[in-house]
């Protein structure tokens, strides 16, 4: 529920600060708001799948008392602030190239020196880490308090049990996966709308 409210909290912010510039009506806003969450809940399965498998190999050790608390713990923190760092990301490269994340995005993957060089030259990048590590904080202080009550008493399924959550969780997305290309979900051809 954070991951898509987040979806949609950028989804608004763009319209909103370049509404100026788009062509996209509040009407187009409240479907680009439905085709975001359905793309934000296929991230999700994709996104979350790293921490189900981490779930599964931790020993049984690890996943209760303090030791549970730490990992998870961490993990929610790690999950919640590359989801703001993405958001971040995500409404810089729309000031840059008034785009969604596309190909260009991927030349950041390949040409990381050129990329990063650039980006400290055109950003505060320290003050902005810095600012996405302080809202993570005070973001995961009340979802972690609530993971944590959820917790309390809480058995540790057996390996037998983890696995075959882990099996449900791949076999949700294996449909995603052969069905699904990176234009099914977009919402329009104009790249200032997508």
């Amino acid at each position: 529920a954070a991951y898509m409210a987040l979806g949609a909290l950028v989804r608004i912010g763009l319209w909103g600060y370049f509404r100026a510039d788009s062509r996209i009506s509040f009407g187009g806003l409240l479907s680009a708001l439905g085709v975001g969450a359905c793309n934000d809940i296929v991230e999700f399965l994709y996104l979350s799948l790293p921490i189900t498998f981490v779930l599964l190999v931790l020993p049984k050790r690890w996943l209760v008392g303090r030791g549970q608390r730490v990992v998870l713990g961490g993990l929610a923190y790690l999950a919640l602030f590359i989801a703001l760092f993405t958001a971040l990301a995500e409404v810089l490269f729309w000031e840059e190239f008034e785009s969604r994340f596309n190909l260009i995005a991927v030349d950041y993957l390949i040409y990381p020196t050129e990329v990063l060089g650039n980006i400290g030259e055109s950003y505060p990048v320290v003050p902005l880490i810095g600012g996405v590590v302080l809202l993570c904080w005070l973001l995961w202080l009340p979802v972690w308090r609530s993971i944590a009550a959820g917790l309390r008493g809480l058995e540790v399924p057996r390996l037998r049990a983890r696995l075959g959550a882990c099996a449900r969780h791949v076999a949700v997305i294996v449909p995603f996966a052969v069905l699904f290309n990176v234009e099914t979900l977009s919402f329009s051809g104009d790249r200032k709308s997508t």
